[in-house]
């Protein structure tokens, strides 16, 4: 792929930039010197996936309502060259979709090609957007059993969902502040060393006592039998 990093995160920052223009133009049409957009954060979930978070003024005094805003984001920023997917959605979550198509079955390059087809067709209909395939967007879901030497050592699984988490997603390291833009520097384990349950089992866990014990030795992952779902609006 010629996607990297770089890219993800200029890209982001367009996207970003896109939003604050958006919001000058619906400004100007409704003679309004408040911005409805109080704050944006930028970040990239991996190397190839970014997300622009938007923080929107209070409805006492945002006179246009959440929706209109993303449609003009929508339109303003147009599309990203190189991206599989965008996904604007004024909800507060992002898994709210009009209309979610579930893909079952044993093969999951059969369940790639059909998404793919799905997608595809799906475009063709005036009204359907931002459709997305969550196959592209996550990682399998792991599931985390403790074993009962977790006990001993005080390890439960709110502390090894949270090492799974800064290890595999990153912890923020850093906040900078790019113009009118937030941007959040995440640390994280290379690539190469993330790949695989015998990767996840290779983690150092902290106990409260300040022993090291590696993840094996208090539980078993498994990953979870995770549906294809594809999404539009």
């Amino acid at each position: 792929s010629t996607i990297n990093v770089k890219t993800t995160i200029a890209e982001a920052q367009k996207a970003a930039q896109a939003l604050r223009e958006a919001d000058r133009q619906l400004m100007a049409e409704h003679n309004s010197d408040t911005p409805n957009v109080t704050n944006i954060a930028v970040f990239n979930t991996d190397d190839t996936h970014f997300m622009v978070r938007a923080g929107l003024a209070g409805a006492e005094t945002r006179t246009l309502a959440a929706p209109v805003i993303a449609n003009r984001w929508r339109q303003v920023a147009g599309q990203i060259p190189g991206a599989k997917s965008v996904e604007v959605s004024a909800r507060r979550r992002f898994s709210n979709a009009d209309l979610e198509i579930r893909l079952l079955g044993d093969n999951p390059e059969q369940q790639q090609a059909a998404a793919d087809e799905l997608m595809q067709a799906l475009r063709l209909f005036n009204g359907v957007k931002d459709i997305s395939n969550r196959q592209d967007e996550s990682s399998n879901e792991i599931r985390i059993h403790l074993k009962p030497e977790a006990t001993t050592y005080g390890v439960n699984k709110t502390q090894l969902a949270q090492t799974l988490r800064a290890a595999f997603y990153g912890q923020q390291a850093e906040r900078l502040q790019r113009g009118d833009n937030e941007i959040r520097v995440m640390v994280r384990y290379p690539k190469s060393e993330r790949q695989s349950l015998a990767d996840l089992y290779q983690l150092n866990i902290h106990t409260d006592s300040g022993a090291v014990i590696p993840l094996s030795a208090v539980a078993d992952l498994q990953p979870a039998d995770a549906d294809r779902l594809s999404q539009c609006q």
